[in-house]
């Protein structure tokens, strides 16, 4: 609720309360840009009050925020299954691997 953050392209998305709380007036900076702030409890993003210095510093650019909806996918990495084997991981187990066990087991 205080200090000084800057968001660009992020996901803040279906949290519980707020999505986004910054409500100093004298001490809370907040830079947000091209970033989805989509379906969070009562407030997608709470703001400084209006007239304080806080508010005038703050910056809400480019956003999609929404009370509801999909946000985007929160992380594009995904090692495939050459670069586990290349790492030396002895726990890593592929895709094909973990389909064919599940046939097996009961869970």
């Amino acid at each position: 609720e205080q200090g000084k953050a800057t968001l660009t392209e992020c996901n803040v998305s279906r949290n519980a309360l707020t999505g986004i709380s910054a409500v100093s007036p004298s001490n809370a900076i907040l830079h947000v840009s091209d970033s989805d702030i989509v379906a969070n409890g009562t407030l997608q993003i709470e703001l400084p009050p209006a007239g304080t210095v806080s508010y005038r510093k703050a910056s809400n650019v480019n956003n999609r925020i929404s009370s509801d909806g999909q946000a985007r996918i929160r992380s594009g990495f995904k090692l495939s299954d050459i670069e586990m084997e290349e790492s030396g991981d002895s726990n890593s187990t592929s895709e094909e691997e973990m389909d064919q066990g599940s046939e097996s087991e009961d869970w």
